[in-house]
């Protein structure tokens, strides 16, 4: 353990090596004043737990934790959390707050493997293209909430021949009872002529769809038959991306300390939203039967390797870990700072509370949820609430959205899984698991366990491996294969952008930084 003339010897040499490419100077109470500090340590805590609160939570985990046997789920995806996610949050949290560099010039630690921050800044770039996007349709249905009626709650002129303002409840009962559901109308054959009869009976009651999933693709998204197609401009929505960028540009024009202070509002906001969303729906008719069907264990599903890649990769849309922004936040932290106990609250911020949902992307946040605020009193309000939420947490054209579910399903899944092996290859082997652990005891004052070095040289390298060898991908959609090829080359900065260093290094991290 470092006594106090240690660690201000330590501190010493760390201020004498730090100069990369900016006049920085550090003063005794660890504060960084060329680059800056967070104001106080609970607003890194607060934009670590917005980051984690984002949409990965909303948008993405409610249906793959249905597709992939609802509660049963919970155990390859706590099983990740522990194997994976934290030992990769711990890394990049201390390795961050250490250096106090960006993500690609912290890579001057290990020279060869300096492609990492890039592959980390091309996956950020990638998943900003589309969460802009996102906002812009919360900001669309913002706007739309303060009409008189929610304009998704019946069918109006937009609908089309397709649309039903029957709920699925409706026709279940009219087809239980004997009759023919068509037209929106429920049909009896001792009620109707013999010709009204054979012609409802040939109805594609299969093709009815709800008021909510209309409105979304003729309605906002007036969506083409196929991505191939892409159409014209939605002024409404450019309109609204427009915005959606001014917001993001005040929410970011004084660095940390205007986005510091703004992740107060992304994290407590969407979390009392989601849980006054919860007890509301609780009261609905059916929703108990919904939760069970949601949350019932399907044990069978744990046999299959698909399930334990999907939680693997959830993990890094959870905790998103491999993208960069942990190193990124951790960097403005004081040197002295504890980021051990940083890992507790943000483990503890993924049980967040979910409903009875079974659509993915923007089926969930634009369909489900929106259908679901249309039976609550007020509903303009909840409606309100809720994008203003769904805002917060992510903080076009018509063929936008197909582009937008092939980066959601491609852009950064399979990048992420390759950046979190390399990255931990990289400080564990080639840098040094004993040297890492030493340059974290100089900030914390005791040096971790050693279980850390294992988790970071085998338990996290072989569990991604193995999982992408069991779960070989199958891409055969065209765009899909595009969309892939482009996700490589994030990949491919790795080896490419890396460079050899230029001699052997020996002492700290701060050392080999200084030097590389």
């Amino acid at each position: 353990m470092f006594t106090n003339i240690d660690q201000h010897q330590y501190q010493e040499h760390h201020l004498k090596v730090i100069d990369i490419s900016y006049t920085s100077t550090v003063t005794c109470d660890n504060e960084d004043q060329g680059r800056g500090n967070w104001s106080r340590k609970l607003d890194y805590i607060m934009s670590c737990l917005s980051y984690v609160i984002g949409l990965g939570s909303i948008w993405r985990f409610p249906y793959v934790c249905f597709r992939n046997g609802g509660g049963a789920f919970l155990i390859p995806f706590i099983t990740m959390l522990f194997v994976i996610g934290i030992p990769l949050v711990f890394l990049e949290l201390s390795f961050g707050q250490f250096a106090s560099l960006g993500i690609v010039s912290i890579w001057k630690a290990s020279p060869i493997f300096e492609g990492i921050g890039w592959a980390m800044f091309l996956s950020s770039f990638f998943k900003t293209l589309y969460y802009n996007m996102i906002i812009a349709y919360c900001i669309y249905y913002l706007f739309a909430s303060f009409k008189t009626t929610l304009p998704w709650k019946e069918c109006g002129e937009w609908s089309s021949e397709a649309c039903s303002n029957v709920r699925t409840d409706g026709v279940k009962n009219c087809t239980d009872n004997g009759g023919v559901f068509c037209y929106d109308k429920c049909f009896y054959q001792n009620k109707v002529s013999s010709s009204t009869w054979n012609n409802v009976t040939n109805c594609p009651v299969g093709n009815l769809i709800s008021p909510s999933d209309d409105y979304f693709h003729k309605a906002v998204l007036d969506i083409t038959n196929s991505i191939y197609d892409i159409g014209s401009i939605i002024w409404e929505l450019a309109l609204c991306l427009l915005l959606a960028c001014v917001i993001l540009s005040f929410c970011l024009a004084k660095g940390i300390k205007s986005s510091g202070k703004v992740a107060y509002f992304t994290t407590i906001f969407p979390s009392l939203v989601l849980g006054m969303l919860l007890v509301r729906s609780i009261t609905l008719k059916g929703s108990v039967d919904g939760i069970i069907y949601f949350f019932k264990p399907k044990w069978y599903k744990l046999l299959e390797a698909k399930v334990w890649g999907d939680a693997a990769v959830q993990i890094f849309f959870s905790l998103s870990p491999g993208t960069g922004g942990l190193i990124t936040f951790s960097s403005y932290n004081k040197f002295k700072n504890n980021c051990f106990n940083n890992i507790g609250y943000m483990a503890a911020e993924l049980k967040q509370p979910i409903s009875e949902v079974m659509q993915p992307g923007a089926g969930l946040a634009f369909i489900v949820y929106p259908d679901v605020v249309t039976r609550l009193p007020v509903s303009q309000l909840w409606s309100v609430l809720f994008f203003i939420m769904l805002m917060t947490l992510g903080i076009g054209s018509q063929g936008g959205m197909y582009v937008l579910q092939l980066f959601d399903n491609y852009a950064s899944t399979f990048s992420l899984l390759v950046v979190g092996v390399m990255e931990s290859i990289a400080l564990s082997w080639v840098y040094g698991g004993d040297r890492f652990l030493t340059d974290i005891e100089s900030m914390l004052g005791y040096k971790p366990r050693y279980l850390w070095v294992w988790c970071w040289r085998i338990i996290v390298p072989v569990s991604i491996l193995s999982i992408k060898y069991l779960c070989k991908a199958d891409v055969e959609w065209g765009p899909a294969k595009t969309i892939s090829k482009n996700e490589c080359k994030d990949i491919k900065c790795v080896p490419k952008v890396g460079r050899p260093p230029t001699t052997n290094h020996s002492g700290t991290l701060m050392d080999v930084i200084h030097i590389g």
